[in-house]
């Protein structure tokens, strides 16, 4: 966990499918923005829930916003602070 994302981290052995993999992790990322996006504020996320809950109001013009890294390559790894 690095504050309010989390790290997810593993190694690939010589011979995996390294292409497809780093292509279908690409394509989760952008469907994952894609649906997010067509879902628009926090409240569509709840369609059926109580129409009179107090927390509704807060979140009709709620958007949630993500952010997604992809790396390849070396890394140092380890605890740090």
């Amino acid at each position: 966990n690095i504050g309010d994302a989390f790290l997810l981290v593993w190694k690939l052995a010589k011979g995996d499918l390294q292409k497809e993999i780093f292509d279908a992790s690409l394509v989760s990322f952008l469907r994952i923005i894609k649906d997010i996006k067509k879902m628009g504020t926090l409240a569509a996320f709840l369609d059926g829930a109580d129409e009179n809950a107090a927390w509704r109001s807060t979140l009709e013009d709620f958007k949630v916003h993500m952010g997604f890294g992809l790396h390849t390559g070396w890394a140092i790894e380890g605890s740090i602070g």
